[in-house]
């Protein structure tokens, strides 16, 4: 686990906006490239940490765990957002496509219906002319 602490808040490294309050990192979450630049740099305080020490120190859960389910829920309050405006969009279109097909049916049906006149008039006509 790593641990860092900016010696000035808000200070950025690697893509990270650091604070005056310790964050902790899986050893893996940075390459060791990055790794060798927060290692070095004078701004951060960077050291390796152990889980239990974590422990004693009280530091039960990290604020980037914390972050990371925070971003997490954000993402997926986003994305509820966003199926709930498609879910509208699909309701919208089905109600207007269904409006739109009982149109068409009604005037098939009319049309129907006045061939079937038509047809009788003519069946008459025939009948007339023999």
């Amino acid at each position: 686990m790593i641990r860092i602490k900016s010696k000035k808040q808000g200070f950025r490294r690697c893509g990270i906006e650091h604070t005056e309050k310790p964050k902790y990192y899986p050893d893996d979450h940075f390459t060791k490239e990055e790794q060798q630049i927060l290692f070095t740099d004078s701004m951060l305080i960077v050291d390796r940490v152990k889980d239990d020490e974590r422990l004693l120190n009280g530091e039960m859960e990290s604020e980037t765990e914390s972050d990371n389910l925070d971003k997490e829920f954000q993402e997926l309050k986003e994305q509820l957002q966003l199926d709930t405006e498609a879910r509208k969009t699909a309701e919208k279109k089905a109600a207007d496509a269904e409006k739109a097909l009982k149109e068409v049916t009604d005037k098939l049906k009319a049309e129907q219906a006045a061939n079937k006149k038509l047809e009788k008039e003519i069946a008459k006509l025939k009948k007339k002319g023999k």
